[in-house]
């Protein structure tokens, strides 16, 4: 079943969500400790949470059912990578449609499994983007935010726009080593770079997206926050 559900997943198109779901979990009733299929199966949930993200109601419940499988996993194999940066992108995906104290609580999560992923396979371009998510979204946090969270939590985490960069930058040569450009990366690469005033350099990335061919609905999406980044920039 693994290796027909590696196969369907290089389509990298939602329709074949519904039968890679049917796979592993036909997969997970044979063998419920399979960490192979617990983190596959909460992958599938992280892709459909992404496809309804929209409906904020639905995206939760299929990211905390998601996080349910991959804790199972890390539980059951705490020296594999993989099962670490799919809880990381869950909970970070999480904090999209969830209130600040709860997003506050799962960046913990989010920073914590990455950097165990990162540290287990230094090589992972995907660990090192939600390592520069992470401190992207804790750079954003606004003052009355962080001041909430300060009198709640005692401490929250700290990080800055130029952390997220350098995330972001190994993330893209660590893409090109492998020959596969993330379109998603490279517009957080000039997101970023806005954010640091450094107008010239999120055009260039921005301009970049827009040459990548696209070939599915998540390159239309990407292409999309492109256009709106050049229009913020000047571009």
């Amino acid at each position: 079943a693994i290796e027909e559900v590696e196969e369907l997943m290089k389509v990298e198109t939602s329709d074949i969500y519904p039968k890679v779901l049917s796979l592993l979990e036909a997969a997970q009733k044979k063998d419920p400790d399979n960490v192979e299929v617990l983190w596959r199966l909460a992958r599938v949930h992280l892709n459909l949470a992404e496809e309804v993200a929209s409906n904020s109601a639905k995206a939760q419940a299929e990211l905390r059912t998601g996080i349910a499988l991959a804790k199972r996993a890390v539980e059951l194999a705490p020296d594999n990578y993989a099962p670490h940066k799919i809880l990381a992108g869950l909970y970070g995906v999480l904090g999209d449609h969830v209130s600040t104290k709860e997003k506050i609580e799962n960046s913990y999560h989010v920073r914590a499994h990455a950097q165990r992923g990162a540290e287990l396979n230094p090589t992972d371009a995907t660990l090192q983007h939600i390592l520069g998510r992470f401190c992207y979204s804790v750079a954003g946090i606004g003052w009355l935010e962080r001041s909430f969270a300060s009198v709640v939590f005692g401490t929250i985490p700290t990080a800055t726009y130029e952390d997220a960069l350098a995330h972001f930058q190994r993330a893209h040569e660590l893409n090109e080593e492998q020959q596969s450009p993330s379109k998603r990366n490279t517009v957080y690469l000039g997101n970023v770079c806005e954010k640091l005033k450094r107008t010239k350099e999120a055009r260039e990335w921005f301009n970049r997206v827009l040459a990548m061919p696209v070939e599915n609905e998540h390159d239309k999406k990407m292409q999309e926050e492109a256009r709106k980044g050049l229009a913020r920039v000047g571009g």
